[in-house]
């Protein structure tokens, strides 16, 4: 039986998406060995949740799955996290040693503060990445991610440029519900047809792709959104021709 359901039916977990946070965040272990994949075939043996530590954000669970599925590495990287909320994003970039990290979000006291007083974070609030001057980041990034909602991310794709070093990757959140029209969208906010959620996922790549971005991968995020909208991570590198 898979693990995740395991935890649920031993009540380890209120819920297969709880469940599923938990071993992907590396909280699970069988037999004294931590197990990071959901669909793991348990059998038998002695289970452990390890609850001492918690991510400040659902976002953690989303980018750490990217970062394995896809091996990426942002050691002494710049990275600029986009639509930074509590910093569940900006954690992982934290933990995996990147350099520094501009975390940008719309709102205000959202970040955690263990996050905005790392040295290595520099948050700035109240801030539409569109309007954000080059000039307020010290120095061009070679990482980006972005977890937005209520926009579309192909309003803010042809934006990021003037940020970029020469060359770098990105990962970003799609969430089908802001990227498709009203009639593809139930009125709790639900996009029910994958024909639909795949239109949106193609918007968004092929708004990357026109601005020269090259895209590597797309994989269906491991835990939905808050709404119980299914999301995607979209996963790609850039490299600027001389003289762009």
């Amino acid at each position: 039986m898979r693990l995740d359901i395991v935890l649920v039916e031993k009540g380890l977990a209120v819920s297969r998406q709880k469940a599923k946070e938990y071993i992907l965040s590396g909280k699970v272990s069988v037999n004294q060995k931590v197990i990071e994949k959901p669909s793991f075939d348990y059998e038998m043996g002695e289970i452990l949740v390890n609850m001492e530590y918690q991510y400040v954000g659902r976002g953690a669970y989303k980018l750490l799955h990217a970062f394995k599925i896809w091996n990426i590495d942002v050691k002494n990287k710049i990275c600029l996290d986009i639509g930074a909320s509590t910093g569940g994003f900006t954690e992982i970039l934290l933990q995996n040693e990147a350099r520094k990290i501009y975390a940008v979000d719309v709102g205000t006291n959202q970040i955690a503060p263990k996050i905005a007083q790392n040295c290595r974070v520099t948050s700035i609030e109240q801030m539409d990445i569109r309007n954000l001057d080059e000039k307020e980041l010290q120095e061009k990034i070679n990482f980006f991610c972005i977890d937005i909602s209520f926009i579309s991310l192909v309003t803010v794709i042809p934006y990021l440029q003037k940020f970029l070093m020469e060359y770098g990757e990105f990962v970003t959140l799609i969430k089908p519900q802001f990227e498709l029209g009203k009639g593809a969208v139930s009125k709790t906010g639900i996009v029910k047809s994958q024909r639909d959620r795949e239109k949106a996922i193609e918007k968004v790549r092929l708004s990357f792709q026109n601005e020269g971005y090259h895209i590597i991968g797309v994989t269906p995020s491991p835990i939905q959104g808050k709404d119980g909208n299914i999301e995607y991570l979209i996963h790609g590198t850039w490299e600027k021709r001389k003289g762009a």
